[in-house]
């Protein structure tokens, strides 16, 4: 007999891959952050800190931010795979479909199917008649 719901229906699918890990831990994985974000907050955190050294004012460091944000990308602003097709929202970076909150669509694991993880997303499961 087959499930009353593929497992595309399950609330941890998306395109292929599953969210669970991301979704119940978000941002445990190091493997699996988005390394243009997480090149943009080490810049952000060594601005920072620069800052703090040079005893700069709140107000003159968020100036010298401002003017220079733009240009700051880190280690991940090549990324290969980011793909600029989806519109600019909280959950995408600069458009970026591949984007998941914090994480990399393309480095979360395949989904194989149904698991003992499976959650549908419906509220109640009915019975097939």
């Amino acid at each position: 007999m087959e499930a009353p719901f593929s497992f595309r229906t399950c609330r941890y699918y998306s395109g292929g891959v599953c969210l669970y890990s991301e979704t119940v831990n978000p941002g445990l994985e190091p493997d699996l952050r988005c390394p243009v974000l997480a090149g943009m907050i080490a810049d952000w955190d060594n601005f920072l800190d620069r800052a703090e050294v040079f005893g700069l004012s709140e107000r003159l460091a968020a100036r010298i931010w401002n003017d220079r944000k733009h240009g700051c990308g880190g280690r991940g602003a090549d990324c290969l795979q980011r793909d600029f097709s989806a519109p600019v929202t909280p959950e995408t970076l600069a458009g970026c479909r591949h984007r998941f909150q914090n994480a990399c669509l393309l480095a979360m694991p395949a989904c194989g199917g149904p698991c003992e993880r499976f959650v549908s997303q419906f509220k109640e499961q009915q019975p097939c008649p």
